[in-house]
């Protein structure tokens, strides 16, 4: 069972680093939430980990695997956050000038930046 559960930390945090280095300020909003599911399923299984008597075999896994998220909340969470603010800020300027009708973007990028805050939230 350890190595089964050791199998998927490795998996799913192998996953959780490529998506973090593939992060770059034109980010799509599918890689956005792409990227925060990640997150999200990495700190399940460490919490799920931390439940488990016999887990310290796997600590130094654990501990490579908050440090991505370590990463991801100091450097890339900011920059996330920061795109989605200025793309919307781009989009309502558009809109309120008339260069633009891009409501449907303007929805999708709000209801990303909804998801990207409650995220911040939990982290509060």
């Amino acid at each position: 069972m350890s190595d089964e559960i050791s199998a998927m930390l490795d998996s799913e945090s192998a996953k959780l680093a490529k998506l973090i280095d593939a992060v770059h300020p034109g980010i799509a909003i599918r890689e956005i939430i792409e990227t925060y599911y990640q997150i999200m399923n990495v700190t399940s299984i460490i919490a799920m980990l931390g439940q488990r008597p016999g887990a310290a075999d796997l600590s130094e896994k654990i501990k490579a695997a908050d440090e991505s998220i370590s990463r991801f909340n100091a450097e890339v969470h900011p920059m996330i956050s920061r795109r989605l603010d200025d793309s919307i800020s781009d989009i309502k300027a558009g809109l309120e000038s008339g260069e633009s009708d891009s409501y449907d973007e303007l929805r999708k990028m709000m209801s990303t930046r909804e998801f990207v805050g409650q995220y911040e939230t939990g982290l509060a």
